[in-house]
C-alpha cells in the first residue's frame, strides 16, 4: 500500500489563491494532527460547517480521475470531514462514493465509513445507514448466513460485490451499526410465532419479559407492528394449506398448524364461519353421497369467496391508509413551502429551506413505500407516474434554483443575462434529447407505462440517466425521475424567463419619473403588493404599460423594494390554497367601511 499519496496535496493547487485559500491551509494542520474521532472531531466539524468551502472540495473530488481510498494517508480525516458536512453536494458525493465502495467491495473503506457512522448520528446519514443495512442483508445471503428473507423488506443493491467479505467482516459492520443482534431476533421470532397465540406469548418465548420492549424492537426490525405481522403470516399459512394440502376445511379451520393453535382456529372461524361436515355414519345411512358432495362443494365455494373477500378488504384498507399518508405529507409540505415563500428573505435562503423540507418529506415517502406492497400494476404505475414526480419535481426545482443563484455572477447585466441564457439553453437541450418520451408523457399515452413506471423493468436500450444504477431499485423506475425532471424544468423555465425580464426592466426603473420626497410607505407584505400589481395589470387600469415597468413605478411610489421576478412570484401565488387573500381582505374592509358610513348617516353623524 502506498503511503505517500495525500488528498490534501492533490487538492492544494486549487486553493493556492482565492477566498478559501487561508481556510484550506488552516485545515491542513487539523488533518495532519488527526488521531481519532474523540480528539479531532470538533476541530474538523468547524470546517465541515463551511458550506462554500465544502462544496468546492466535493466538486474537486468529484472531478478527480479516481475516488479516494485507503491508499491516501489522510483518507480517514478527509472522509470524516466529508461525512460531517450537511452541504447538499457533499452529501450526494459521499453517497455515490459509498456506492462505489459497495460495487468494488472495498472492505477497509467500508469499515472506516461504519466506524464514523458509529461515532456520530446525523439526519443526512439515514440514507447511508439504510444502504448499509440492505448491503449487509444481501451479503449474509451470499455468504450463507442467517438472513431475513421477507421480500417486502429486502432491497437488492445493483452492481454490488461481496467477494472480499467474510462473515467476520459482516459481523463487525453490523456491530458498528448496531445491527448485529437483529438476525438472532428474527430467527427467534420465525421459530416461535406458529406456537404463540398472541404477541404477549411470542414475546415470552423470545425471552422478553416486557411486551412493550418487544413491540418496539419488532417495529424497528420488521418495519411493522407485531400483531399485524402475526395476522398476515396466519393468512398466508391458511392460504398455503388450501393450495398444497388435502386437509378438509374443518381440519384447517380447527387445526391449521401443528401444534394446534386456538388463536388461529378462532381467526379462521371468524373468516369462514363454522363449517360442520357430515359424519361417515350419517353419510352411509341417511344422506345420499351425491347430496353430500353437492353441499360440500357449495360450502367450499363460500369459504373461498369469504377468504378472498377478507384479503380484498385488507387491500382496500391498506390502500386508503397509503393515500391518506401521501395526502397528509403533501399538504404539510406545501404549507411549509408557502410559509417559506412568504418570508422577506433572499432566494438562496428560501430555496435552501425549501430543499430541506422537501428532502425530509421525500425520505419519509421513500421509507413508507419501501415497506408497502402495491395491490396491482395499475396502482404502482399511478404512484411512479403521477404521485412521486409531483413531489420530487419541487425538490429538484429548489435544489437547482439554489445552485443557479449560488453560482450567478455579480457583475454586469450582460454577464448575468448570458449566464441565465445558458441555463435556458441547457433546459432546451434536455428537452430535445428526450423529445419522444416527453411527447409520450404529455399526450397522456399509456401503452408503454409498464416499461416506464414499473420497478424491475430495466431496459438498456432506453436512454438512462447517468446515475441510474445509483438509484434505489425499490423506489425507482425507468422514467419516474425523467418525469420529475421535466416538471422541474417547466418551473425553472418560468423562473429564468422572469429573471431575464427583471434584467431588462432595470434600465426602465432608472427612468421612472421623480416622486415627491414625502411618500407613503406600503405597510402590508411584499406579496400583497404584488397581488395588487397583478390586479391593476389584469384590469388594464394603466393601458398597455409593461408589467415590469408598472411594478417598478409602484414599488418606487410606495417606497418598497420588490423582487422583479414577477413570474416566479405569480407562480407561487397560484399554488396557494387561497390565491387572492389580500384582495379578499381589502374588499371586506371596504364593504365594512361603507356599512359603517351608512349607519352613521342614518344616526345623523358624518363619517
Amino acid at each position: 500500500m502506498q503511503t505517500d499519496l495525500s488528498i490534501y496535496n492533490s487538492l492544494r493547487p486549487s486553493f493556492i489563491e482565492g477566498v478559501h485559500a487561508v481556510k484550506f491551509n488552516a485545515l491542513s494542520a487539523v488533518i495532519s494532527r488527526y488521531r481519532d474521532y474523540a480528539r479531532s472531531s470538533e476541530q474538523i466539524k468547524a470546517y465541515s460547517g463551511d458550506s462554500l468551502l465544502m462544496r468546492d472540495i466535493a466538486s474537486l473530488l468529484d472531478e478527480a480521475p479516481r475516488p479516494i481510498t485507503r491508499e491516501y494517508q489522510d483518507f480517514t480525516p478527509f472522509l470524516l470531514l466529508l461525512m460531517l458536512s450537511e452541504e447538499f453536494h457533499v452529501v450526494h458525493y459521499v453517497e455515490r462514493l459509498v456506492t462505489w465502495y459497495f460495487g468494488y467491495c472495498c472492505v477497509d473503506e467500508l469499515r472506516t465509513v461504519c466506524t464514523i457512522l458509529s461515532e456520530c448520528s446525523y439526519p443526512h446519514h439515514d440514507t447511508l445507514r439504510l444502504r448499509f443495512k440492505n448491503y449487509l442483508r444481501e451479503a449474509r445471503k451470499t455468504l450463507g448466513m442467517p438472513v431475513e428473507c421477507n421480500a417486502a423488506v429486502m432491497l437488492k443493491m445493483l452492481d454490488a460485490s461481496y467477494e472480499h467479505l467474510t462473515p467476520a467482516d459482516v459481523g463487525e459492520f453490523e456491530e458498528l451499526l448496531h445491527l448485529g443482534d437483529d438476525y438472532e431476533f428474527i430467527s427467534r421470532v420465525k421459530s416461535n410465532y406458529l406456537a404463540s397465540d398472541n404477541v404477549t406469548e411470542l414475546a415470552g418465548v423470545c425471552g422478553y419479559s416486557s411486551t412493550i420492549t418487544f413491540r418496539r424492537r419488532f417495529q424497528r426490525v420488521f418495519g411493522c407492528s407485531a400483531s399485524s405481522w402475526l395476522r398476515q403470516r396466519r393468512i398466508e399459512r391458511i392460504g398455503e394449506l388450501l393450495r398444497t394440502t388435502h386437509y378438509t376445511l374443518q381440519e384447517i379451520a380447527t387445526c391449521a398448524v401443528s401444534p394446534p393453535n386456538p388463536t388461529l382456529r378462532t381467526f379462521a372461524s371468524g373468516i369462514w364461519g363454522a363449517i360442520p361436515l357430515p359424519s361417515a355414519r350419517k353419510v352411509g345411512s341417511d344422506i345420499k353421497i351425491g347430496s353430500v358432495i353437492k353441499k360440500t362443494k357449495r360450502k367450499i365455494k363460500i369459504v373461498i369467496r369469504r377468504f378472498f373477500d377478507s384479503l380484498t378488504l385488507y387491500a382496500k384498507v391498506t390502500r386508503r391508509i397509503m393515500i391518506a399518508f401521501i395526502e397528509k405529507l403533501k399538504q404539510r409540505s406545501l404549507r411549509s413551502i408557502e410559509r417559506i415563500e412568504s418570508r422577506d428573505t433572499d432566494v438562496l435562503k428560501k430555496s435552501l429551506e425549501a430543499s430541506r423540507v422537501l428532502g425530509e418529506a421525500f425520505d419519509r415517502l421513500k421509507q413508507y413505500i419501501i415497506g408497502y406492497r402495491f395491490q396491482n400494476d395499475d396502482e404502482e404505475i399511478k404512484f411512479f407516474k403521477e404521485i412521486k414526480p409531483r413531489l420530487f419535481c419541487r425538490l429538484i426545482y429548489y435544489r437547482k434554483l439554489y445552485n443557479i443563484e449560488m453560482n450567478r455572477p455579480v457583475g454586469s447585466i450582460e454577464a448575468q443575462r448570458e449566464y441565465l441564457d445558458a441555463h435556458v439553453r441547457a433546459i432546451n437541450a434536455y428537452t430535445q434529447k428526450r423529445l419522444d418520451f416527453i411527447r409520450y408523457f404529455r399526450s397522456g399515452a399509456t401503452h408503454l407505462d409498464s416499461l416506464y413506471f414499473l420497478r424491475g423493468q430495466t431496459d438498456t436500450e432506453q436512454y438512462l440517466e447517468t446515475f441510474y444504477y445509483e438509484l434505489d431499485p425499490q423506489f425507482s423506475t425507468n422514467a419516474d425521475f425523467k418525469v420529475a425532471k421535466i416538471l422541474a424544468n417547466d418551473m425553472l423555465s418560468v423562473y429564468l424567463m422572469g429573471e431575464l425580464e427583471s434584467l431588462e426592466s432595470t434600465n426602465l426603473r432608472n427612468m421612472v419619473l421623480p416622486l415627491p420626497d414625502v411618500r407613503p410607505t406600503w405597510q402590508d407584505s411584499k406579496t400583497d403588493l404584488t397581488e395588487l400589481i397583478y390586479l391593476l395589470d389584469s384590469k388594464g387600469c394603466f393601458g398597455n404599460v409593461p408589467l415590469t415597468q408598472l411594478a417598478s413605478y409602484i414599488s418606487n411610489a410606495f417606497n418598497v423594494h420588490l423582487d422583479m421576478n414577477l413570474s416566479r412570484t405569480f407562480c407561487d401565488m397560484k399554488i396557494r390554497n387561497n390565491p387572492t387573500p389580500w384582495l379578499d381582505k381589502a374588499k371586506e374592509a371596504l364593504l365594512k367601511r361603507m356599512q359603517t358610513w351608512k349607519r352613521n348617516k342614518k344616526n345623523g353623524n358624518s363619517e
